[in-house]
C-alpha cells in the first residue's frame, strides 16, 4: 500500500477537534467485547453528529477522532453536545464510565488530498496540516480534564480577541487553563512538574499560544 499527497495552493481558517476516551487501555483489557460495541455506537454517533453539523470526519486512530468545522463555534457546539450525550446517555464499561477528552484548536491551515491504496485500488482522503492541528491536540491530551474540553490558539490571530469573547460568552464559561502537562518529548522540562499554560509549549514560543477550558 502507498500513498500520495496533493496540497491546495491557499491556507484556510478551520476549526479542529480531537476527541480521545479516557483510560481506554484498562478497558480495552477488562471488557474487549463491551469497549468494541460502545465504541462502534460512539464512532457513529460521533460522525453523524460532525455530517450534519457541516463537518469532516479526517480520521480515527483507535478510539481517538480528528474532525474539522468551518469555524469554532460550530466546533464548540460539537463538542458540548457530545459530552451532554455522553451525560446523558451513560455507558457502562466495567464499573466505569465512558469519558472523553475534547481538544479544540482554531486557525489557518493547509488542506491536503491523500491517494491511499495500491496501483490499482485507492482511496482519496482529506487530511489538513498546520499549528492549529497540533494545539488541538495538546488540548486534548493535557488541558482537557476527563469529561471536559479545551480550546488553544495562537495568540497572534487576527481572531484571538473574538475567539476569547466567543468562550467567554458560553455557558458555563470558559476559562484560561492555569495548568498543562509537560510534552513528554520536551527537553526544556524534565522535572515533571505541570507547566504554566504561559510557558514552552511543544513547537511554540513562550505566550504565543493561549489554552480556555471547562473545567
Amino acid at each position: 500500500m502507498s500513498s500520495t499527497q496533493s496540497s491546495s495552493p491557499a491556507d484556510t481558517t478551520t476549526a479542529i477537534v480531537f476527541t480521545d476516551v479516557v483510560n481506554s487501555s484498562k478497558l480495552w483489557n477488562a471488557e474487549p467485547e463491551a469497549m468494541m460495541v460502545a465504541l462502534e455506537k460512539l464512532d457513529r454517533y460521533i460522525f453523524g453528529l460532525c455530517v450534519r453539523n457541516g463537518g469532516t470526519v479526517i480520521k480515527t486512530i483507535g478510539d481517538s477522532s480528528m474532525l474539522t468545522f468551518p469555524d469554532l463555534k460550530t466546533a464548540l457546539h460539537i463538542a458540548k453536545t457530545l459530552q451532554q450525550h455522553l451525560t446523558s446517555k451513560p455507558v457502562a464499561i466495567a464499573k466505569h464510565t465512558l469519558q472523553l477528552r475534547v481538544g479544540i484548536s482554531v486557525g489557518a491551515v493547509k488542506r491536503h488530498q491523500m491517494r491511499v491504496g495500491t496501483s490499482d485500488v485507492f482511496h482519496v482522503l482529506p487530511d489538513v496540516f498546520g499549528p492549529p492541528v497540533n494545539l488541538a491536540s495538546r488540548a486534548e491530551s493535557s488541558a482537557s480534564l476527563p469529561g471536559g474540553i479545551a480550546v488553544g490558539f495562537l495568540a497572534q490571530d487576527p481572531a484571538a480577541s473574538a475567539y476569547r469573547d466567543l468562550l467567554q460568552k458560553q455557558t458555563p464559561p470558559f476559562s484560561v487553563c492555569s495548568r498543562l502537562k509537560p510534552a513528554k518529548v520536551s527537553r526544556k522540562r524534565r522535572s515533571g512538574r505541570l507547566l504554566n499554560s504561559t510557558e514552552i509549549v511543544k513547537g511554540f514560543k513562550k505566550n504565543e499560544v493561549e489554552f480556555f477550558c471547562t473545567q
